[in-house]
């Protein structure tokens, strides 16, 4: 055995300590290693919880061997932004044209009125178009109607609970 100055350690010196080892002795708490030292132990009265779901160590366990399926993820509907409206003393008229929205059915398309707003909801090839808007003023939801343009859009016509201009359609925000 070679000490560091190339000569042989005499049989009554001990070996040197690991770095590792004299770094926890010679600095106590504030050695860079004092994790290393400690030394950990269950107490007798340490209760033990175990079941599914719990991380109790031991070696790995399979949970399952069936293959789990995948949810159905559901996709948020797609804002329709882009509309055009116009009105007289007792209707007003949505035209909702362009885009997915030109490939539109009569049986991808709902439209829901209620007493101050509406909402179409069009399914496009998987993918739901929807417009919500509220109202300005009042309209009568049972004089309400759409229908669907092949190649154009959505025409959406609500009828007035009371007659007269609106001059806007969406209720201002404030």
């Amino acid at each position: 055995m070679c000490g560091t100055d190339g000569k042989q350690a005499s049989a009554a010196q001990p070996e040197s300590q690991s770095a590792l080892k004299h770094n926890q002795e010679t600095k106590g708490r504030n050695s860079y290693y004092y994790a290393h030292n400690r030394k950990f132990e269950v107490p007798e009265d340490a209760k033990v919880v175990r079941g599914p779901g719990l991380i109790c160590g031991g070696p790995p366990e399979k949970l399952s061997s069936t293959a789990v399926p995948a949810q159905k993820i559901e996709k948020k509907p797609e804002a329709i932004r882009n509309y055009t409206w116009n009105e007289d003393d007792t209707l007003m008229k949505v035209s909702v044209d362009g885009g997915a929205i030109a490939s539109a059915t009569l049986e991808g398309t709902k439209c829901e009125f209620m007493d101050d707003e509406f909402t179409l909801s069009v399914m496009v090839d998987g993918n739901e178009h929807r417009l919500q808007v509220t109202l300005k003023k009042k309209i009568d939801p049972s004089g309400c109607k759409f229908r669907v343009s092949k190649g154009k859009g959505v025409r959406i016509t609500l009828a007035k609970a009371d007659k007269g201009k609106w001059m806007d359609l969406v209720k201002n925000k404030k």
